[in-house]
């Protein structure tokens, strides 16, 4: 009986750390939404971070925003270190289950970064690599259609059960499509960067056997499931 308490308050103790992987429009920011209802977890949404950052008045954040707006990827020690500051705030809290990074890293650069970075604070051993998979039609299909929500920044993917909204679900405010979401060209400058960028990436951890990849055209909560089934 002592042996099985124990084993349950180990693997209590154990956070999840959960890396979100795949191509725009995959479903990564409503799967990590969902995620955080069932598991207390702390949220990083590395383009969060540097939209935010960009609304600053100074030479780097006027220049992420002009890199953003044309589909590039932005400097990895630029992410690198607005990651540190989020890892080392958490690492520091009083209580930690864990957290979600969405959508990071994107360049074999940044999956440096990130494996150093997770050493660094003891997390290594707990890192589970998600990555959900979609076509790159599918991509364009979804960025093209999927809206936010202009007053509490919900985002909205693109299903057959969303499609008629036009009110945020959540706080009723209305329904836009985000600027980045806009420029076709620079929607499929996004998907070309990911397939020279991201696949490297992961095919890193593909040969480390520590990437899981999931079928991102299921109905949503298939998704959920799958993922769920590799975190239990």
């Amino acid at each position: 009986m002592m042996n099985s308490i124990l084993e349950y308050q180990q693997c209590m103790s154990k956070p999840h750390i959960i890396i979100l992987l795949g191509n725009s429009g995959a479903g990564k920011g409503t799967q990590a939404e969902l995620l955080l209802q069932t598991y207390s977890l702390e949220y990083i949404g590395s383009g969060n971070l540097l939209r935010t950052f960009s609304q600053s008045d100074h030479f780097s954040a006027r220049k992420i925003k002009q890199i953003m707006g044309a589909g590039r990827f932005v400097p990895s020690f630029l992410i690198g270190s607005l990651w540190t500051q989020i890892f080392e705030h958490i690492k520091n809290a009083e209580s930690f289950a864990g957290f979600i990074l969405d959508g990071s890293p994107r360049r074999m650069e940044e999956a440096e970064v990130l494996d150093e970075a997770l050493a660094w604070y003891e997390w290594e051993q707990y890192a589970r690599f998600i990555y959900l998979h979609i076509s790159d039609e599918e991509a364009l299909r979804r960025i093209t259609h999927r809206k936010v929500c202009s007053a509490c920044g919900h985002t909205i993917p693109y299903t057959a059960d969303t499609a008629h909204l036009e009110r945020c679900p959540q706080c009723g405010g209305a329904l836009v499509v985000r600027a980045d979401d806009k420029d076709i060209h620079a929607i499929q400058s996004r998907i070309a960067m990911f397939k020279k960028e991201v696949e490297p990436v992961l095919e890193r951890y593909r040969s480390k056997n520590v990437l899981i990849t999931v079928n991102g055209e299921q109905p949503i909560a298939h998704v959920l499931r799958d993922i769920e089934q590799q975190l239990a």
